[in-house]
């Protein structure tokens, strides 16, 4: 089976049965061993696919462990973790998009609202920097905390401001200047 068949299959048995999640895991992990030895004697640009896919399932099996401590760590402590990860991931939204998408499907996923804003944020920043921001819509600021309404707010300014759009650019920041949000940006 290919690896996007088998990611889905884990990701499935996530919630259900923890045996089959170890499964899982182990089926995926061999066939991008199995992938990966033989890229590897090609080159490095052939076989870092393969290594990404390790990265991901890594990523999974932490996301798996959280599972039984949500509630006891704080808001963000995940996306912290992910994060720090992805930033040793090359610097191409080929490489770590799918990384951030599926770390934001599977915080949503956990309930952890917080942690999920902050990745989808960080794939923002990414696509305007790598892509240009013509795809990107504002992200919803209902309900959560301060810093991330200012980041997003931030966000959105920035891409905005790159559209050409310098006036709505201002009106976006224009809140956060007149409000007690503005120690958070500093």
């Amino acid at each position: 089976r290919d690896f996007e068949t088998q990611l889905g299959s884990v990701l499935v048995s996530f919630h259900e049965n923890a045996q089959t999640f170890k499964e899982g895991m182990q089926s995926a992990r061999l066939g991008v061993m199995n992938a990966l030895t033989t890229t590897a004697l090609e080159s490095y640009d052939f076989a870092y696919p393969q290594l990404l896919k390790l990265h991901l399932l890594s990523d999974v099996e932490f996301l798996h462990h959280q599972r039984s401590k949500v509630g006891e760590t704080g808001p963000g402590d995940s996306a912290t973790v992910l994060l720090d990860r992805c930033s040793l991931v090359a610097y191409t939204m080929q490489a770590r998009r799918g990384l951030l998408q599926v770390h934001e499907a599977m915080l949503q996923d956990l309930g952890l609202q917080h942690d999920a804003t902050r990745t989808k944020l960080e794939l923002h920043r990414l696509t305007r920097k790598l892509q240009g921001p013509d795809m990107l819509v504002p992200l919803p600021s209902d309900g959560l905390p301060d810093d991330l309404v200012v980041s997003s707010r931030i966000e959105w300014a920035k891409q905005l401001f790159h559209r050409g759009a310098v006036s709505k650019a201002l009106d976006e920041l224009e809140p956060l200047r007149l409000s007690k949000h503005v120690g958070a940006t500093r």
